[in-house]
């Protein structure tokens, strides 16, 4: 197909429709018809004249089937190929003789293409001139609003671009302006704090008085406290104090500390390679993991807390769980609630303002997952932004026809828009559609085929596993990968029994998601589509449109 944008005329008033027929009878017929419809004509003396009309986006066409040889009929089969995604030409073919119906299965697929047996009836062919117009005039209107979608999409990515933009030099400059202030209470208050604490403890020697030593040990304690007071604030303000270059270690030693402090036990798990990160980032994802860990400690009263960091292909993925008394996320500020500090409310501005996304899943007495996903090259990355609820399909050609084609059904957008993040960075694989119920997802699935749909359990209008179901029954091909929240056996019963490959709890790590996709992908691809027959039995299956789960 040829690309939306290419050089074109105007829509024209009336639109010029170009005749090729022989001299005659019916072309003198035609013409006259046309006239009397106030239709403008263009004789075209060749098939050549007539196909540089139809390159040029001209309107409907008539051609007598006289005018035709196997190289003409081949070059308009090409002409017709290659119309803009917008344009289905009409075109009206006069068929003469009966037995010149064979070269017509060349158009047996094009809608817009009317054939007429002759001899021509004005009453037919006023008809079908009038809806062929009618038919291309709104294919010029349809391209239009294309164009001007194309426009406005450039234009916000552009904006996006630069938002991301001014968002990284606003870190920049907090960041350096933190560093200052901790330079100076570094070299000036610590040292000052630091010289009176050491003046303090020689006097306390120096002192024989027992009641003056009393009197005088509450000024050195007191200096003591300054001293870390002031320490703390300067690694609060300038991680790198702390980072010096090995975030893993720092990470590490940070949730160590606050587990001790806190009561909790900690398993961290992080690996992000040797690369290089860039300073700003890892002082981001240092300050933002504390104020996660700092949440689990301060609200969620948890026993065990586990702390995620990996890194994949440009993404950066933070997941902090716990199994503490878990709330309803619906209240926090980050979605339009009451509850919760400007913490995490910062964190999820941040994140979206440099192409990241924050999400946050928690269930009451159930425990709590923070997800918090970076692009490492800012500059390059645009943030599609996060819908209330999506119904987005990509139809971009991005030249991988390798790549593995991906649905993602998720009534959370911000777990969609991680997900799709997380996707859209590798190479082989493509996301073609987002679904926010399972009724989206099984449509999605039947219309777009892809090899593989990421099945949230939890959805309205379906569940996970009756979605699952549904697809399976009718495209077996199709790889389903269950995610959940948390891992029951019943619901892993459940997905088993309505045919998905692999059930996968939400808190997985990026670079197992994408080998299960991969993997499975690869297993669909290789046997599925040959004789794969899914058998879907159990409860999943068994379902009516009254008794579909909300």
């Amino acid at each position: 197909m040829m690309p939306l944008h290419q050089e074109r005329e105007k829509m024209p008033e009336r639109m010029t429709v170009p005749m090729l027929l022989p001299i005659g009878r019916d072309a003198e017929l035609v013409s006259k018809m046309l006239e009397k419809e106030s239709v403008d004509v263009l004789i075209c003396e060749s098939m050549h004249v007539l196909l540089e009309q139809i390159c040029r986006g001209c309107g409907p066409f008539i051609v007598g089937d006289e005018t035709f040889s196997d190289n003409s009929l081949g070059r308009m089969t090409e002409a017709l190929d290659n119309q803009p995604d917008w344009s289905d030409l009409p075109g009206i073919i006069l068929i003469g003789r009966p037995d010149n119906i064979r070269f017509l299965d060349k158009f047996a697929t094009r809608n817009q293409i009317i054939v007429i047996q002759r001899p021509v009836k004005q009453s037919v062919f006023t008809s079908i001139i009038h809806s062929a117009l009618e038919a291309r005039r709104r294919q010029y209107e349809v391209r239009d609003l294309l164009e001007d979608l194309v426009r406005t999409n450039e234009e916000l990515r552009s904006r996006t671009k630069l938002l991301q933009k001014i968002a990284l030099e606003l870190t920049r400059a907090e960041n350096n302006e933190r560093k200052r202030i901790a330079q100076i209470l570094h070299d000036d208050l610590q040292q000052m704090i630091a010289s009176a604490r050491l003046q303090t403890e020689i006097l306390l020697g120096d002192l024989n008085n027992e009641m003056a030593q009393k009197a005088a040990q509450p000024i050195f304690d007191i200096l003591s406290q300054a001293m870390n007071a002031s320490r703390n604030l300067s690694h609060e303000l300038n991680p790198a104090f702390v980072i010096g270059g090995n975030l893993k270690d720092a990470l590490h030693n940070k949730a160590a500390g606050l587990g001790a402090q806190y009561g909790f036990e900690i398993h961290t798990a992080i690996d992000i390679g040797s690369d290089p990160i860039d300073e700003d980032i890892i002082t981001f994802v240092y300050r933002s993991v504390q104020e996660m860990l700092f949440n689990c400690a301060k609200h969620a009263r948890a026993k065990h807390v586990s702390l995620e960091l990996t890194r994949s292909g440009k993404l950066l993925t933070i997941m902090v769980a716990d199994d503490g008394v878990g709330f309803d996320p619906v209240r926090l500020k980050i979605f339009g609630g009451i509850d919760g500090g400007l913490g995490l409310f910062s964190m999820q501005e941040r994140a979206i303002a440099l192409g990241g996304s924050f999400t946050v899943d928690s269930v009451p007495d159930e425990g709590s997952r923070f997800s918090l996903i970076i692009p490492l090259i800012l500059e390059e990355v645009v943030s599609n932004g996060l819908p209330n609820r999506t119904e987005y399909i990509e139809n971009e050609d991005n030249g991988e026809t390798d790549a593995i084609s991906v649905v993602i059904a998720d009534d959370h957008a911000v777990m969609r828009q991680g997900l799709a993040t997380l996707l859209r960075n590798q190479s082989d694989i493509k996301v073609v559609a987002e679904a926010s119920d399972g009724e989206q997802a099984v449509a999605f699935a039947l219309q777009l085929r892809p090899d593989v749909v990421l099945m949230d359990y939890s959805m309205p209008l379906l569940n996970g596993a009756e979605a699952t179901c549904m697809i399976k029954n009718e495209a077996p091909e199709i790889a389903v990968i269950a995610l959940s929240m948390y891992g029951g056996e019943d619901k892993q019963r459940s997905m088993h029994n309505a045919g998905a490959q692999a059930y996968l709890k939400k808190d997985v790590q990026a670079a197992e998601l994408i080998a299960a996709i991969k993997q499975h992908a690869r297993h669909m691809k290789g046997n599925a589509r040959q004789n794969a027959v899914v058998s879907c039995h159990g409860p999943a299956c068994d379902v009516s449109k009254g008794d579909m789960s909300v």
